[in-house]
């Protein structure tokens, strides 16, 4: 199970993000149950059905309680405002955030230009450089950056 470097303490039960759009509903809860089913794959063969129902159980009691320790490859909750993300910048210190509104409040336009561009956003010298990129080689340093960027995150 991957857990992430850092849980915003506003993130809430997994009860608490139900909406009354039932696409999403579907769609966040299928997300998060994949993991599960996934974490348990090599143990199905052999499981009883009381052992299935009974780990099925404690995983939706976790899911439900802790959604933000229960995290899978496309379930991702925000730093800042601990919703869970459909898309959204991940920076390459295990922060997660939902879109510019959340990000800026802990990093300025410049400084987040530069942390996509894959430099350190606390050095003078790289954000001057970063600043002086034309559009095409700032793009380009974007894309070559794996440990930060925006994504949209395929929920099932």
């Amino acid at each position: 199970m991957k857990k992430p470097l850092f849980i915003s303490p506003k993130v809430k039960r997994a009860v608490d993000y139900l909406t009354d759009d039932k696409n999403y509903n579907h769609s966040f809860l299928k997300t998060m149950f994949s993991g599960l089913l996934e974490e348990n794959r090599a143990r199905l063969e052999s499981m009883t059905t009381e052992d299935l129902f009974r780990a099925f159980e404690d995983g939706i009691d976790y899911i439900l309680e802790k959604p933000a320790e229960y995290i899978h490859w496309e379930m991702r909750f925000c730093s800042e405002c601990g919703v869970p993300m459909k898309e959204g910048y991940v920076l390459g210190d295990g922060e997660n955030y939902c879109g510019d509104g959340c990000v800026g409040k802990h990093y300025s336009d410049s400084e987040l230009d530069t942390i996509l561009a894959g430099y350190d956003h606390t050095s003078d010298r790289d954000l001057a450089y970063v600043e002086s990129m034309s559009e095409d080689e700032f793009n380009e340093a974007v894309q070559s950056n794996s440990d930060s960027y925006f994504t949209d995150f395929e929920w099932l």
